[in-house]
């Protein structure tokens, strides 16, 4: 993962999973690259990568940058965490009704 900083490389989901293919452990890595898809604006890969590091709460703030409203729903369903409802909650209430999205 240090050519992705170095090289500034565009992630890609197929990228990702090969560089963690060997189902590596070190959550500090993981999280580097997610900070890094963030920052490339692939909020809904850094919402896996956050999630796999059992941070569901940067997984659900990445959720909502990215937009998706049923994986929002979904995602807050599958956790049943108090906080990860008040994030998808508060996001909800914010959206338009007129918006053909929901």
């Amino acid at each position: 993962p240090r050519l992705i900083f170095d090289k500034n490389v565009i992630l890609t989901e197929e990228m990702v999973e090969m560089i963690f293919k060997g189902g590596t452990e070190n959550k500090e890595q993981i999280r580097m690259v997610a900070i890094k898809c963030v920052e490339q604006g692939n909020h809904r890969l850094a919402s896996k990568l956050y999630t796999m590091i059992g941070e569901k709460k940067n997984g659900m703030k990445c959720l909502i940058k990215h937009g998706n409203i049923n994986a929002i729903i979904s995602f807050a369903n599958q956790t049943k965490d108090e906080d990860i409802y008040t994030l998808a909650g508060n996001y909800l209430q914010k959206l338009d009704s007129s918006d053909e999205k929901i």
